[in-house]
């Protein structure tokens, strides 16, 4: 809406000016990202102002400048190609000559004015040139704006003038998309006119593992694969078209109109929807990413159980549910959707279809977009014809029942019409529609039962949006019989971290960003178009849009151009761990700490002073070494280190200036894995035999046995041993006992050292609610030892000669260690349970002790706390499941491969864990709770409550044994 001036305010600026003053302005638009903390950082002799969003920002400037005359004014708020947000309206190039009595009055007595715009965009392609050079002409300033992101480290010179350096340098930007590389028809291959088969490219789908781009043709009616490296280069690998084969390009005969592409989870299929062909194709994808044709389904054709599928007129649309278990296709022609049952092998079979008027789904006329919930309980399909969402819902055997239809002009939903795709957010409380012959993306919000209700809506032109798909046949003149018109289409995703969505426009040729609040609320942040001066060239027709799974890229079909564009994703960089490194264990008296801090991505600008130590130590940080390009041992020492007593860890310092390559800064948040060092008050005073267990006479024995003899303590306790020498205390071992010696009698919980040596002094502590006992030692015989910790806990310690390892369990209970076990291996397991619930512990096989799981297709290793490292662990799940009864022992016995790792999880309350709460023996899978402890010799014993319970890890206690 374009603002008209009061008469007031023009005898306003007519009249009489306050004197000019030197000190700058600055007017803040009030949705500006991180608004306080800019505000905070301004230089001395600068004044702020915030617009109120809710009027005119034009006329509130004007008002302020009246009052206090300057000649420096910049404009901070978010921009787009010619123009920015300003309080309540948009000073944009189509407004600037109405306000131009605004415009003159900012600096009419001043020389040689300035106005600066520290705006996103606001300078890029021919509308950004035009505004401003007529800024500068209704001004009568020097204006300065950029045509690139602002912020995020990339700030013009006039930044520094306004905000302190620590600022510019803590202040993260919302993500941008930066231009990498395009692949255009006919420059692959060789230019292999057989190969080259991009022309009407539309729908685009990326690899799980993000190996692999899949591109569909509509024009050429062809699936083209690409192949993408661990730097999102992108590489020809295969194509396959409608017809017959030629030469070494496969041939599919269901591909005309090819329109619609979908992976499944898995990796090993690939399905194509065709309009021309009324068909979905079905490929299967080989070890090292090839495609061949493994099943086509037409429409009036049967199944492999003859089932007549007749409900594939104009399929355009498909997508394939997060568990595997189904493939939904929707028809432009038929107005339907319809459900195949997918199997092991991914070959599909029809399970129902649901075509416009049929059980009370009525809004499904020229259905053209499917999306899944994340849980997959409901399926929403937009429909082109009837400008309408509607909902299904699924349940647990994958039928679809109607829920709702929402339409397009009912109520407060006005921007439905040419609704062409759909998708949902990761966290299940949004759902998003692209609306082409609208031009508009529609927010609703999914409530509680499933139901949506209107939320947001954002149209073309608004905050520099371009959303109108256009209102052209997009197959016109291309000789393609029998393919149904699909105009003013575009396409809608959301980026896998939930932050972004992207939104592709046909007739505007570009695709534009949108941030997404905590809300699921949308903000424009950027728009990018074909030519527009930031290297993306083949952008006409811009249709399909995916993001790689790693979040890192972003690739767009160019219908017209018959091109593909990838784009980075300009992500801040993330800290994610802080690690004990040297020495590894929790305890120590050492006087040199060595932290290792791991990065999600390579990091630049790493030094001594990017980091600072916690716990009130005068110790400093004494060295930084680049273990790789995202991982940095720092070394803390000095200062009282040495005889310190408590709690030491590591910290990023203020004002650090780490970045990515590309010059993002770290970002703020928190490490999901923070350690820290406990240290006991220096080096220990000479020891003697009142204060540890000194081993003499040693002989052939080789191993030291500790035996739980009564622990009476009201809470789980830890056993720490320690190697000590006049110098230094290291701990060597730990187990954990549990309150009250809470095992059944017919357990007598113990734990071997291996590997003890003759004039070994050892040491153990018992910690119970950061209580530490020392034990005191006292002999029992020539070989046996007492030892009390003065709380009512004693062990008995002695030695004894043993020719295998007897405690198979590792690092805490994390895993069970087969490797020195060959062929069949017998365990026998006694279970015992005290718990209010009736949960079970499972198994699975890893390839490595720490729980990484060897990915055979990608080559890649999947660790505790990994994405998909649960479903990955629950694919190598052992039929095995260990059960009790509360006061009862319970006996199993099961046979395993040896030669390997396994590790343990817990089903809280039971039942299938791919649903259920599971906990793992790895910390790093439970945000880092340790739910599993070692509590003696091939005995562990699991918490099964959330954020660790009552944490008496008696819940369920398994011993096992290999007979």
């Amino acid at each position: 809406m374009v603002a008209s001036l009061h008469t007031s305010a023009y005898r306003r600026f007519l009249g009489q000016q306050n004197p000019i003053d030197e000190i700058a302005l600055v007017f803040f638009d009030s949705r500006v990202d991180n608004l306080p903390l800019l505000l905070a950082g301004l230089r001395p002799g600068i004044t702020a102002h915030i617009l109120d969003p809710d009027r005119d920002g034009i006329e509130q400037i004007s008002e302020i400048v009246y009052q206090q005359p300057t000649i420096s004014l910049t404009l901070v708020g978010h921009g787009f190609p010619g123009g920015l947000q300003l309080g309540a309206t948009h000073l944009e190039l189509g407004n600037l000559e109405a306000y131009a009595l605004h415009l003159g009055s900012w600096f009419q007595a001043a020389t040689a004015p300035r106005l600066n715009l520290l705006a996103c965009h606001v300078a890029a392609g021919d509308a950004g040139v035009e505004f401003v050079e007529t800024l500068a002409r209704l001004t009568g300033a020097q204006v300065t704006a950029s045509a690139t992101v602002v912020g995020n480290g990339q700030w013009p010179p006039v930044a520094a003038r306004t905000f302190q350096p620590t600022v510019l340098a803590q202040y993260p930007s919302t993500l941008v998309l930066t231009f990498q590389d395009d692949i255009k028809d006919g420059t692959f291959d060789g230019g292999n006119p057989d190969s080259n088969r991009l022309f009407g490219a539309a729908g685009v789908a990326i690899s799980p593992d993000g190996s692999q781009i899949f591109v569909v043709s509509a024009v050429e009616s062809a699936i083209s694969v690409f192949n993408r490296d661990a730097s999102g280069n992108i590489s020809f690998s295969q194509v396959i078209r409608d017809g017959s084969d030629i030469g070494n390009i496969l041939g599919s005969e269901l591909l005309a109109g090819a329109f619609g592409v979908a992976v499944s989870p898995d990796g090993n299929q690939v399905y194509v929807a065709s309009t021309g062909d009324d068909s979905l194709s079905v490929f299967s994808r080989d070890g090292a990413g090839g495609l061949t044709e493994q099943q086509s389904l037409r429409n009036t054709r049967p199944d492999p159980n003859n089932n007549v599928v007749d409900s594939l007129a104009g399929a355009v649309d498909v997508a394939v549910s997060a568990d595997g278990s189904q493939v939904f296709v929707v028809s432009l022609t038929d107005s339907a959707i319809t459900v195949f049952d997918r199997d092991g092998a991914g070959t599909l079979t029809l399970r129902q279809s649901i075509k416009d008027g049929q059980g009370g789904a009525n809004q499904l006329f020229g259905a053209a977009g499917v999306a899944l919930s994340p849980g997959g309980d409901q399926v929403y399909v937009v429909s082109h014809v009837d400008s309408a969402i509607t909902v299904f819902n699924r349940d647990s055997s994958g039928n679809l029942t109607f829920r709702q239809s929402i339409k397009d002009e009912q109520g407060a939903v006005q921007s439905l019409f040419g609704a062409s795709s759909v998708a949902a957010s990761a966290d299940g409380n949004q759902v998003y529609v692209a609306s082409a012959r609208d031009a508009a993306i529609t927010v609703f919000d999914r409530n509680a039962d499933g139901s949506l209700s209107f939320a947001q809506v954002i149209g073309d032109g608004e905050n520099g949006a371009q959303l109108f798909g256009g209102d052209s046949d997009i197959f016109a003149g291309t000789g393609i019989t029998g393919v149904p018109e699909i105009r003013g289409f575009s396409q809608v995703t959301i980026s896998p971290d939930d932050k972004q969505i992207l939104v592709t426009s046909f007739a505007e040729n570009g695709v534009t960003v949108f941030d997404r609040d905590t809300a699921g609320r949308l903000t424009v942040n950027q728009v990018i178009q074909d030519q527009d001066g930031n290297g993306a060239n083949q952008l006409a027709g811009a249709l399909g849009v995916a993001v790689s799974p790693d979040d890192q890229q972003v690739v767009i079909t160019g219908f017209t151009d018959a091109a593909i564009a990838a784009f980075n994703r300009d992500l801040a960089p993330s800290l994610l761990s802080i690690a004990r490194q040297q020495p590894t264990t929790a305890a120590t008296t050492a006087d040199s700490l060595v932290f290792r801090v791991t990065f999600d991505e390579a990091v630049l600008n790493v030094d001594a002073t990017d980091f600072t130590a916690t716990g009130g130590t005068t110790a400093a940080i004494t060295n930084v070494v680049a273990v790789s390009a995202s991982a940095y041992d720092v070394t803390l020492g000095g200062g009282d280190l040495a005889n310190f007593s408590g709690v030491v860890g590591l910290d990023l310092a203020n004002g650090q200036n780490i970045t990515d390559p590309v010059g993002n800064p770290l970002g703020t948040q928190a490490p999901v894995t923070d350690e820290t060092y406990t240290l006991n008050g220096g080096n220990p005073a000479k020891l003697t035999s009142l204060s540890g267990l000194e081993v003499t006479g040693l002989g052939v024995a080789n191993t030291l046995r500790l035996q739980v003899d009564q622990a009476a303590i009201a809470t789980a306790g830890e056993i720490l041993i320690f190697s000590a020498d006049a110098n230094s205390r290291t701990q060597i071992a730990s187990f954990s006992i549990l309150a009250g010696g809470q095992l059944p009698e017919r357990y007598s919980p113990a734990f071997s050292l291996d590997g003890v040596q003759e004039g070994q002094f050892l040491e153990f502590d018992l910690i119970v609610e950061d209580v530490v006992y020392q034990a005191t030692p006292s002999p029992l015989n020539d070989t046996q030892i007492s030892l009390d910790f003065g709380n009512g806990t004693q062990l008995t310690a002695e030695t004894f000669t043993r020719d295998a390892t007897t405690n198979l369990l590792l690092e805490d209970a994390t895993a069970i260690d087969l490797t020195g076990q060959t062929g069949t291996v017998n365990v026998v397991f006694a279970v015992y349970r005290d718990a209010s619930i009736d949960s079970t512990v499972g198994l699975y096989a890893t390839d490595f002790s720490d729980g990484g799981i060897l990915d055979g297709l990608t080559g890649e290793i999947l660790r505790p706390g990994d994405a998909g490292y649960k479903a990955a662990a629950l694919a190598n799940q052992l039929d095995t499941q260990l059960t009790g009864k509360n006061g009862q022992v319970n006996q199993f016995s099961a046979a395993f491969t040896g030669g390997g790792f396994l590790g343990t999880f817990l089903v809280a309350g039971g039942g299938d864990p791919a649903t259920s709460t599971v906990y793992f023996s790895y910390a790093g899978e439970n945000n880092n709770n340790d739910h599993a402890k070692l509590l003696g010799d091939n005995i562990f014993g699991y918490e099964d409550l959330g954020n660790l319970g009552d944490r008496d890890f008696n819940d369920i206690v398994v011993e096992f044994a290999v007979v």
